[in-house]
């Protein structure tokens, strides 16, 4: 196993966002994140992006990561989809070991109950 330093975390708070979309919560707790470890987007050279059922909601069955992402100017970086009910740090194992990485770990939903 290899070693990882969480050095950032955000969120928004818990609730029912039925009004707004998944790319401005994934926009408001990655910027909260990047903030707290002190990165610009930049220094992101991969992400894992969460979610459970959006796109039975939305409509956006494929590359959620890849919308959401874009949408806050993140592109150009392997995106992984991860289909996991917002649990999608644990695809951070797909990341090359023999390489430090920038990765971004994120998920997302719109609603809670």
């Amino acid at each position: 196993m290899r070693d990882v330093s969480v050095i950032g975390a955000g969120m928004v708070k818990f609730g029912k966002y039925l009004d707004t979309s998944m790319k401005v919560i994934a926009r408001d707790a990655v910027n909260n994140a990047l903030g707290v470890a002190g990165l610009d987007q930049g220094k992101i050279e991969a992400a894992v992006v969460g979610n459970a059922m959006a796109g039975l909601i939305t409509g956006q069955e494929c590359v959620r990561g890849q919308v959401v992402l874009r949408e806050m100017g993140i592109g150009g970086i392997p995106i992984v989809n991860c289909e996991n009910a917002c649990a999608s740090s644990h695809c951070q194992q797909d990341a090359d070991p023999g390489r430090p990485v920038g990765l971004l770990a994120a998920g997302a939903r719109p609603w809670s109950r």
